[in-house]
């Protein structure tokens, strides 16, 4: 019964450091993107503030990275 808690925090813990990983992707894209200072700010607060919401909203409409 024990092994079972531990592979439930276990992965619990391995879904919220992926979770981590791609909040810090999704903030590092906005602030490279072509957006104005108020919309990056916008996007960053979104991200942060509601980690899995913003996230999948971001990926569908979020703003789209700076071409060189």
């Amino acid at each position: 019964m024990l092994e079972l808690g531990f592979t439930v925090i276990l992965f619990a813990m391995l879904g919220g450091l992926a979770l981590l990983v791609a909040d810090v992707y999704a903030v590092i894209k906005t602030l490279q993107s072509n957006s104005d200072g108020l919309a990056k700010l916008i996007w960053v607060v979104l991200i942060v503030m509601m980690p899995i919401l913003g996230l999948i909203i971001w990926f569908f409409a979020g703003p789209r990275p700076a071409r060189p």
